[in-house]
């Protein structure tokens, strides 16, 4: 399986094939290959609105959310009973080692534990709740030990029905955008069936679309958003979830299911960077945006194993707040990483092609120019080479192959050796024509600081030529 990095990189090909295969709903497209649209004007997209953004207080959990609400059969007699599906983020997730179900009768008093939690990585209960109650969940361990979460409400059907099927899902529209940017459209779609004979049930569900308050845990009923399509606005910027609930007819479906859609809706920011170097780059952006620090970015790459993130040290606004001028630091070995921002209302991305074939994706991919290599002289104190047997060309390698100045042309090749006469040592270097009736030869390729050591009692260090076939 492909790593969320490699996944990533796979949309950021750097010789894109000529035609791209995408599936979306079971059918299959065939469209041209990603191009990357011209370079854009800084801030010519007017500005991000500066939005609170919803976070879960750390105060209390308000993760627990009502999942499904309806009925099964019992499995060793005739019958059936209610089910309660609840979901909730694990205790892991906020550092703790369990979480135990509380429930109460009105949602205030009395309130009692019901189930605890097997492992620290459980995500839900499904149960009986054998009656009509209201539940909330209380830590065990970490940094909120006894804290409470929000609390739901139990609803429960004598309607003998199951929901079999739920889905939610992107509404792609050709041409619209895709999650998780505004104007996204979403879909939801919901079955059941019949507990006497298990027999599918064609219909029968109500929709409602809500938004979920992180804050807070509350679902807020969207006015009008009524049908299993929803198309995202500027009113669920800042963190909000959306859930869509299917609930019975109550005459051929009984109970209920909700379904949240899997991330925030954020605005679309087209980022480019430019004058990269290997200790920064600037940051250009379609939309001004109220601000961004160093805690607000997110530079990752792959190192083989596992992601890893490149510190950002600095981050300097221009006029405007749409050109960033970003200070990192870039670790020798890499050269591709990939950019994120951690906003609830806006997102960093990359737009490929244009008009009714555009497509816009998170995040930035930056390529950082390679390292250059060590000098001669920098190369002979590694290794520890004296002094006096190194070669007086110390040549430095360039990060693009180009051969240094002042070395071979294309007639000559490097000619640097010692001469030995009756012990008279007379170290010579330079270069020499061709003569033009020479049979095949060498001649140089380009020049780079490759050390070469002659023959001898006492060897000397040499900087000699790449040579390829020259008829």
């Amino acid at each position: 399986m492909k790593t969320p990095f490699e996944i990533r990189q796979f949309f950021f090909p750097k010789s894109p094939p000529t035609l791209r295969l995408l599936g979306a709903a079971g059918l299959l497209f065939l469209l041209p290959a990603p191009k990357v649209i011209a370079q854009f004007t800084p801030g010519a997209g007017g500005a991000v609105p500066a939005l609170p953004e919803l976070k879960e207080p750390g105060s209390s959990i308000t993760s627990l959310w009502v999942s499904q609400s309806d009925r099964e059969n019992l499995h060793f007699s005739s019958g059936n009973e209610p089910t309660l599906d609840l979901k909730f983020d694990s205790p892991a997730s906020y550092g703790a080692t369990a979480f135990d179900l509380q429930k109460s009768p009105d949602g205030i008093n009395g309130w009692e534990t019901l189930h605890t939690t097997f492992s620290a990585a459980q995500d839900n209960f499904s149960f009986n709740p054998g009656g009509y109650f209201f539940f909330r969940l209380l830590v065990h361990g970490g940094p909120r030990d006894g804290q409470v979460s929000n609390v739901v409400e139990g609803e429960i059907t004598l309607f003998p029905t199951q929901v079999s099927f739920w889905s939610i899902g992107n509404n792609w529209v050709f041409g619209g955008p895709n999650a998780p940017w505004l104007g996204h459209g979403l879909i939801a779609a919901f079955q059941a069936r019949n507990l006497s004979d298990s027999s599918q049930i064609t219909g029968g569900f109500d929709f409602q679309w809500y938004r979920r308050n992180p804050q807070t845990g509350a679902l807020v009923a969207i006015p009008g958003a009524t049908g299993d399509t929803y198309t995202t606005t500027e009113d669920d910027l800042g963190g909000y979830r959306l859930v869509c609930r299917g609930t019975g007819d109550g005459q051929t479906v009984g109970g209920f299911a909700q379904v949240m859609a899997g991330e925030p809706v954020l605005i679309f920011n087209r980022a480019e960077a430019a004058t990269v170097t290997r200790s920064g780059f600037t940051l250009n952006l379609f939309k001004s945006v109220p601000s961004l620090a160093p805690g607000d970015l997110r530079l990752s790459y792959w190192d083989g194993s596992a992601e890893a993130e490149i510190p950002v040290s600095s981050v300097t606004a221009r006029p405007g707040n749409a050109v960033f001028d970003i200070v990192v630091t870039v670790p020798a070995a890499v050269t591709d990483a990939y950019l994120e921002n951690n906003s609830l209302v806006w997102g960093i991305g990359s737009q490929f092609g244009d008009g009714e074939f555009a497509h816009q994706m998170p995040g930035l991919s930056i390529t950082f120019p390679n390292a250059a290599g060590p000098t001669f002289g920098e190369w002979a104190d590694e290794t520890g080479i004296p002094a006096d047997r190194r070669d007086p060309l110390d040549r430095k390698s360039t990060a693009d192959g180009a051969e240094p100045s002042g070395l071979c042309d294309g007639a000559q090749s490097h000619d640097r050796h010692e001469r030995r006469h009756a012990g008279n040592r007379q170290p010579r270097s330079g270069c020499r024509n061709h003569p033009p009736d020479l049979p095949a030869r060498q001649e140089p390729q380009g020049c780079h600081a490759h050390p070469s050591v002659l023959d001898g009692p006492e060897p000397l260090v040499v900087c000699e030529c790449r040579l390829r076939n020259h008829p």
